[in-house]
């Protein structure tokens, strides 16, 4: 596999996470940071638009319209050819349902069709996803991820961000990727 030693590597969302862990995992096989490394909140999910439609504006805005912007922006920033590569994170509800979720799925499903048509349309670039299960992350709150998140997954665990991490750097070596999908979600699909 292609070596990402002395590679520039951007992440988004990286101040905590899947985000972090994949920085830190690029940044331990020898990516090297343009500037000191920093992180910045950013609300990307300010609706700005009229009430009632502000439900269905936030659950699409970061689950589709910020990897479509992204995917717009990516030639402009990256070098050309196979060598470079944007990975995109969906989630489990796009592979599997679950209830009172149509709206984030229909999102999440989406995204896996943008990534296979991104590819296409930015060939050379890679394009690809990654599709986490349940993480240890901050975004559960002070408490964690509950116990009980266990007992649906086949492996007994959740995912920790360094162990989810490893997907998104396989995607950045492997120069013969793209228009795919690695679902990291200790079988939490087949139950």
């Amino acid at each position: 596999m292609s070596a990402i030693k002395n590679k520039s590597v951007l992440v988004i969302g990286g101040s905590s996470g899947i985000g972090y862990g994949v920085a830190d995992k690029a940044l331990a096989e020898g990516a090297k940071p343009r500037a000191d490394i920093s992180g910045w909140t950013c609300d990307l999910a300010d609706p700005n638009v009229e009430k009632n439609l502000e439900a269905i504006h936030k659950a699409g805005h970061i689950r589709f319209a910020v990897p479509l912007l992204l995917a717009k922006l990516a030639p402009h920033y990256l070098k050309p050819g196979y060598q470079s590569s944007l990975t995109l994170t969906t989630g489990a509800g796009g592979e599997k349902p679950f209830p009172d979720s149509s709206l984030v799925a229909g999102y999440l499903t989406g995204l896996q069709g943008l990534t296979r048509n991104v590819a296409l349309e930015l060939k050379p670039l890679r394009v690809n996803m990654v599709s986490p299960g349940v993480v240890v992350a901050p975004l559960h709150g002070p408490g964690g991820v509950p116990d009980e998140m266990k007992k649906y997954t086949t492996l007994g665990k959740v995912g920790t961000p360094e162990e989810v991490a490893e997907a998104y750097l396989y995607f950045m070596k492997d120069t013969n990727v793209t228009s795919s999908c690695i679902s990291t979600n200790g079988g939490s699909l087949l139950l």
